[in-house]
């Protein structure tokens, strides 16, 4: 575990320094174009509901399959999905970052909105943690409670990246000629 969390911050580190590069391959991508002539999209409202309903699927898909490959007996399977999803919603919030356009203070509106399902996703996973019994008096509930932290531990981080990401990566201005 030690070493996919260092794997993870690399990954982000790398993001980082490597954000222009990124920023011009996506520019003139699909999904980018296509959100940015949207006038729906125009609204920070509309724009974070977006983000919202897009994390909820993202996330909706990724336990539906995770829950498929439990019942198959390939080793570290479920691994290579999460490293899909992780980058699945990295994409998808630096397309949105990337496409909308207003005022800073509606940027930080629509980052909140949308990244707010991994704040509700992670007062639930305390509330469950919190309320953890177990069923018996012989049960020990030692992996549920360990479950239960590390869905803590990245429904925060996502929320804190998606947040980062959609309220602060403004698109860098166009060389004036």
């Amino acid at each position: 575990m030690t070493y996919l969390g260092i794997a993870g911050l690399l990954m982000v580190m790398a993001i980082t320094l490597f954000k222009r590069p990124i920023i011009e391959k996506l520019r003139n991508h699909t999904l980018v174009r296509r959100l940015s002539r949207a006038e729906w999209f125009e609204s920070h409202w509309y724009a974070g509901i977006f983000l919202f309903l897009m994390n909820v699927l993202l996330g909706a898909v990724t336990l539906g399959l995770l829950t498929l490959i439990t019942m198959l007996t390939v080793p570290y399977l479920h691994l290579l999905l999460m490293l899909l999803a992780v980058a699945a919603s990295l994409y998808l919030w630096m397309c949105v970052s990337i496409a909308w356009e207003g005022e800073k203070r509606d940027r930080l509106k629509m980052a909140i909105i949308g990244s707010s399902w991994y704040l509700l996703l992670t007062i639930a996973m305390v509330t469950g943690l919190m309320n953890l019994e177990p069923s018996s008096p012989e049960m020990d509930n030692f992996m549920a409670a360990v479950g239960f932290v590390f869905g803590i531990i990245v429904s925060v981080v996502a929320f804190t990246y998606c947040f980062l990401i959609t309220g602060f990566w403004n698109k860098p201005q166009e060389p004036e000629e």
